[in-house]
């Protein structure tokens, strides 16, 4: 027998269940309710217990059936796969128990799938019912397929971790010498330790040498007192200072670059604290001695987080209105410097690549009437020096480790040092010196 108050997909068992339960609500006697869900006619008493009965073996059905469908639903549950990218994108393949509303957001799909919506994207994804749905207490859910392609984000800093994180800094041991008088004549030094990694994690086992955050800031702060020693015979008039260009091996809290998972001995907070600490103190050691311009020069390890080290230094030094000492903090790519007959552009040269000879010549045409062009770059860890109509371009070794990548690339074999170019506003290049990284450092 047909009835109108069936509610559409309601199975026929959920009817009956619901029929015998709302009885009283409805109006109606045990017999109505008998005729409406057998089409016979009993009596009201026989109807009563016909309809207990039916109910009972209703609900041990209904029970039976909800753990065979449990034990289905978690069995497809456990079911998942993941592929990992060369790029650390996931291709994913899992079972959900959800509602429509769960998929109307990206996120809530990352949240189903276990990943953190501040952490990953999704870039692509397919949903598909599948045939099991309900479940004990999940009776308005359908279980899903899910596939779905994510990748790390790329993380952009917090500008309020950055204030805090600056702010807890202790600088009692960095002490600001008062502004002398800048010379208007002498030698122009460039100081240019590229790639120093800091915070790269490297032992014998991987690799030919060892490597942490200790044996780096203490390595760079040597080199930097050597670097001074070699030029303390001469009349200097201003130091070049460049920072950046992978100081730091990993640009976000993560531990990433660019996404990708990099070997660190510490967490982010403790490498980035160190870094800016040992940068203004490299900068306090070289301005003893003459005036300093530090140029910030991106890199591809640490674009975003060195580049928040030279605004931090930038406005320091403004803030206590020290004069012999200026912070080039912006982030372009390449930097460009004459003096006198000299031209010099600092860049990382890892997005021009073959076409370093002409950035010069479309970015600063007038700089090509001087004697001396030269274009500084590192980011291959290893020296090379090329000459092409004039420009000189020198790729500058890494006073850093040999991490595995570096090591099974054939990197492994440069020698680590920093350089130290002496310039002669008129006659160009004076001299370049290696500044050795860690000689036997004590």
């Amino acid at each position: 027998m047909e009835d109108t108050n069936r509610i559409n997909n309601e199975s026929f068992d959920d009817y009956a269940l619901r029929m015998i339960d709302s009885r009283v609500e409805n109006g109606l006697e045990y017999n109505e309710v008998y005729e409406l869900l057998t089409g016979e006619i009993y009596a009201n008493d026989n109807s009563r217990k016909s309809l207990y009965g039916i109910k009972h073996f209703l609900l041990m059905k209904k029970q039976s059936s909800d753990e065979e469908l449990g034990k289905e639903i978690e069995r497809l549950s456990n079911r998942e796969s993941v592929e990992i990218k060369a790029d650390n994108s996931r291709v994913l393949e899992k079972f959900v128990l959800a509602c429509e509303e769960d998929f109307k957001t990206p996120q809530r799909i990352l949240e189903m799938v276990g990943y953190d919506p501040k952490s990953w994207e999704i870039t692509n994804s397919k949903i598909s019912k599948w045939n099991v749905s309900g479940g004990v207490g999940n009776s308005n859910k359908i279980l899903y397929s899910v596939k779905c392609t994510v990748k790390p984000i790329v993380q952009e800093f917090d500008i309020e971790w950055i204030e805090d994180t600056i702010a807890k800094i202790d600088f009692s041991n960095i002490k600001i010498s008062p502004s002398k008088d800048i010379p208007k004549d002498g030698y122009i030094v460039e100081i240019n330790f590229a790639d120093v990694h800091l915070g790269k994690y490297v032992t014998t086992l991987v690799s030919d040498d060892e490597y942490n955050l200790d044996i780096a800031v203490k390595a760079y702060l040597s080199m930097v007192d050597e670097a001074l020693d070699r030029v303390k015979h001469l009349k200097v008039k201003k130091f070049l200072f460049t920072f950046g260009q992978d100081f730091i091996n990993i640009d976000t809290k993560l531990g990433t670059t660019r996404g990708t998972r990099q070997d660190m001995d510490r967490f982010f907070d403790e490498i980035y604290k160190t870094g800016l600490e040992t940068l203004i103190t490299a900068i306090e050691k070289i301005r003893i001695v003459a005036p300093v311009e530090a140029i910030y020069v991106k890199g591809n390890h640490d674009a975003q987080s060195t580049y928040t080290m030279g605004i931090a230094i930038e406005k320091m030094y403004e803030f206590n209105k020290i004069l012999d000492v200026t912070v080039d903090s912006t982030s372009h790519q390449r930097k460009y410097r004459r003096f006198g007959e000299v031209a010099l552009c600092f860049t990382h040269g890892n997005l021009e690549k073959a076409r370093l000879f002409e950035v010069m010549q479309i970015d600063r045409p007038d700089l090509m009437v001087c004697k001396t062009k030269e274009i500084h770059c590192s980011h291959f860890h290893e020296e090379n020096t090329k000459t092409k109509a004039g420009i000189v371009i020198r790729r500058l070794n890494s006073p850093s480790a040999s991490c595995l990548w570096t090591w099974e690339s054939g990197y492994g074999g440069s020698q680590k040092v920093g350089n130290l170019f002496v310039y002669d506003e008129l006659n160009g290049l004076k001299s370049q010196e290696y500044i050795w990284a860690r000689k036997e450092v004590e």
